[in-house]
C-alpha cells in the first residue's frame, strides 16, 4: 500500500462546512475545494492507497477522511517523515529542501508558476510531478525543462444531477460566481453592465462571491462586497448617483450548495471575463451543469472546460457586453451534448484514475494538440530547443514572455505596444533560427 499525502491550506476557511463534498463546491476556493474532493475519493475507492490530508486547522471534513493538523511547513515536513509518507501532493512551488530526499513531491499547478519557479521545479530532485489542470497550461511552457517531468490532469467535477426548467422559460439573468477580487475580473463585466440594459432593460445580474472568499477574515469596503479599494473600481458601475445599487443587480454573497437555484434560472453565465488566473475554471463548468450558456474570454482555462456550442469566448474585454447581450437572445443551450462533455472530460471517477495511475508511476506526459497562439510558439521554440547543443539553457521559453505580459499587465498597458513588438522580433528570430536547423530533422 503507497501512503500519499495532500497538504491543503484552510487557514482563512477552516469553518466552512465541507462534510459533503459530493454534492459541489460549498463555498471555497475552487483549487482547496479540487484537491479535498479528490483526496476524497481516492481514500474511499482505492484501497492500495493510503491517503493523509494535511491542514493548517481541523476544518469541517468526510467523518471517514483521515486529516492530521500541522502548525507550519517545517512542521508539515516532520510530520511526513515521521508518518513515512511517500508521495506529497501540494500547491506549494518552492522550499522543499525542508523535506526529506526520499519523498517524491507532486506539485499540483492550480495557478501559473512564475518562470522562476518553473526553473527550480526543473532542477529540484523531489518534484516527481508538476500536474496541470489543463493542457493549455502545460503547453504554455512545452519548450520548458520543466516540461519533461509534466503532466495535464483535469479538476474533478462532481455534482447532483438535476432537473433543470426549460431554456427558453428562463429569465434573462446573469449570473457571476467567484471571489471579488482584481485577478477574478468582476470589474469588467460591472463596466459592461450598463450597456447590456440598455439592450434588454429587464436584465438582472446576480453576484455570487464575496472579497473574503479565500479567507473570512478579510475586512470588506464600505458595501461590505470587497475591499474597499476594489469596491471603488467596480461599485460606479453598479450604482445610481446617489449611490445606491442599482435595482437590476443582486449581491448573494457567498452561497455554497445554496447557489443551485439561482444558476438553473440563469441564461448567461460570466466565468471571470479577464481571464487573469485561469487555468482550469470550475465556476465555467458549474454554470454549464446546471444549463447557463457561458460569456467569458478565450484563454488557456476557458478553451478547454467551455463546450464549444455552449457560449461565447471572446478576444477582448470590451467585446463581453456584446457577447452577453447576444446569447440572451439564444433560445436553447444544447444541454445535454454540453453534459456528455464535461462528463467525458471533467467526471471524478475518470480524474481520480488518471491520480491512481500517476501514484503507480505509469502515467506520462501529455502530447495533446495545441489550441492556441502560445503554445504554438512554445512547440516551435521547443523543437530549436531539442536540435542544436544547450537549447534549454541558451533559449529563453516563451512562457517567460507570456508570463511577464499576464503578470505585468496593467502596469505595462501604456507599454502594450512596445511588448507586443518585442514579442513579435523574438518569433522573428525563431524563424530564422528554424530555416537554419531545419535540415537537422526536427
Amino acid at each position: 500500500m503507497k501512503h500519499v499525502a495532500f497538504y491543503i491550506t484552510n487557514q482563512g476557511t477552516a469553518e466552512v462546512n465541507c462534510h459533503n463534498l459530493l454534492q459541489g463546491n460549498p463555498g471555497i476556493g475552487g483549487s482547496e475545494y479540487a484537491m479535498l474532493l479528490l483526496a476524497y475519493s481516492l481514500g474511499t475507492n482505492y484501497k492500495d492507497l493510503h491517503i493523509t490530508v494535511y491542514t493548517d486547522k481541523e476544518g469541517i471534513l468526510p467523518e471517514n477522511m483521515r486529516v492530521k493538523t500541522v502548525e507550519n511547513r517545517n512542521d508539515l515536513a516532520q510530520k511526513v517523515k515521521e508518518d513515512e509518507v511517500e508521495v506529497l501532493v501540494l500547491r506549494d512551488q518552492s522550499n522543499f529542501d525542508i523535506f526529506h530526499n526520499e519523498l517524491k513531491i507532486v506539485v499540483l499547478a492550480e495557478n501559473f508558476i512564475q518562470p522562476k519557479y518553473l526553473r527550480y521545479l526543473a532542477n529540484e530532485k523531489r518534484v516527481y510531478r508538476i500536474v496541470c489542470v489543463g493542457n493549455e497550461q502545460l503547453n504554455l511552457y512545452r519548450d520548458h525543462a520543466a516540461y519533461r517531468k509534466s503532466v495535464a490532469i483535469y479538476n474533478p467535477f462532481c455534482a447532483e444531477k438535476i432537473q433543470l426548467p426549460d431554456y427558453s422559460m428562463r429569465p434573462k439573468h446573469v449570473t457571476y460566481i467567484g471571489s471579488l477580487i482584481p485577478a477574478k475580473g468582476f470589474h469588467v463585466l460591472a463596466k459592461a453592465w450598463k450597456t447590456i440594459l440598455e439592450v434588454y432593460p429587464d436584465a438582472f445580474l446576480n453576484v455570487i462571491g464575496s472579497g473574503n472568499l479565500y479567507n473570512r477574515q478579510t475586512p470588506l469596503g464600505k458595501y461590505g462586497i470587497a475591499e474597499a479599494s476594489y469596491e471603488q473600481v467596480f461599485m460606479p458601475y453598479l450604482t445610481d448617483e446617489t449611490g445606491k445599487i442599482l435595482p437590476s443587480v443582486k449581491f448573494w454573497g457567498i452561497l455554497g450548495h445554496g447557489k443551485a437555484d439561482i444558476l438553473q434560472h440563469t441564461r448567461v453565465g460570466v466565468p471571470n471575463p479577464s481571464g487573469v488566473t485561469e487555468t482550469f475554471g470550475y465556476t465555467a463548468v458549474e454554470m454549464q451543469a446546471y444549463g447557463c450558456l457561458i460569456a467569458t474570454i478565450k484563454c488557456p482555462a476557458y478553451v478547454e472546460t467551455v463546450y464549444s456550442g455552449a457560449g461565447i469566448l471572446y478576444w477582448r474585454e470590451k467585446d463581453l457586453a456584446k457577447s452577453v447581450i447576444t446569447l440572451l437572445n439564444f433560445g436553447n443551450n444544447n444541454y445535454q451534448k454540453t453534459m456528455d462533455y464535461i462528463w467525458s472530460h471533467f467526471a471524478l471517477e475518470k480524474i481520480a484514475n488518471e491520480w491512481h495511475q500517476l501514484f503507480l508511476n505509469t502515467l506520462q506526459p501529455e502530447q495533446k494538440p495545441i489550441l492556441i497562439k502560445w503554445g504554438q510558439y512554445a512547440e516551435l521554440n521547443r523543437k530549436i530547443k531539442n536540435s542544436i547543443p544547450w537549447g534549454y539553457k541558451l533559449l529563453p521559453s516563451v512562457y517567460t514572455f507570456w508570463d511577464l505580459y499576464q503578470q505585468q499587465f496593467k502596469s505595462l498597458l501604456k507599454r502594450k505596444n512596445i511588448i507586443l513588438h518585442l514579442f513579435r522580433k523574438f518569433i522573428f528570430y525563431l524563424q530564422i533560427i528554424t530555416a537554419f536547423t531545419a535540415p537537422i530533422g526536427l
